[in-house]
């Protein structure tokens, strides 16, 4: 992964994960196979950061991962990599159905120069992806930018 400060500013990523439709799975399976998708979703989230990096879960079913020293294009491809993995692997048990995971990201100081404009960034993504059919990763607001393009080829 590449990480460091570009131009004499310091980077840093933040990744708002959210479990796709888990009130929805909670409903029909159970909330004890919900906790065991919290558990397995964790422990693939964990398995993928860096060593610098840290992993929160907030609120029901959304993680955060804030990753110091992580440049725009490896907080993508760590965003896409976890994507992938969730929705190849994640579910409670044999039958109970595949779980799949959106995801908005922002990257300090292109996106916002503070904790808090950093959340909301990442947060406003987080929405955006749920907009576009959610499992994909938004790491843009939209405009046409690289990682917007990539965002299109990653959905689904």
């Amino acid at each position: 992964m590449h990480r460091g400060s570009g131009a004499g500013r310091p980077q840093a990523s933040l990744l708002i994960l959210d479990i796709d439709h888990f009130k929805s799975f909670n409903d029909r399976i159970g909330h004890a196979a919900g906790d065991v998708v919290l558990l397995r979703m964790a422990r693939i989230v964990m398995a993928m950061v860096g060593t610098d990096d840290s992993v929160f879960r907030y609120g029901g079913e959304e993680f955060v991962v804030i990753a110091p020293g992580l440049q725009r294009p490896a907080a993508l491809a760590l965003g896409e990599r976890i994507r992938r993995d969730v929705a190849s692997h994640l579910h409670a048990d044999a039958g109970t159905p595949l779980v799949t995971v959106s995801i908005g990201l922002a990257t300090c100081a292109d996106d916002a120069s503070d904790y808090d404009s950093l959340f909301q960034c990442a947060d406003r993504r987080l929405y955006l992806a749920k907009s576009a059919g959610r499992n994909c990763v938004v790491g843009d607001d939209g405009g046409g930018t690289e990682s917007g393009r990539q965002k299109l080829a990653w959905a689904g």
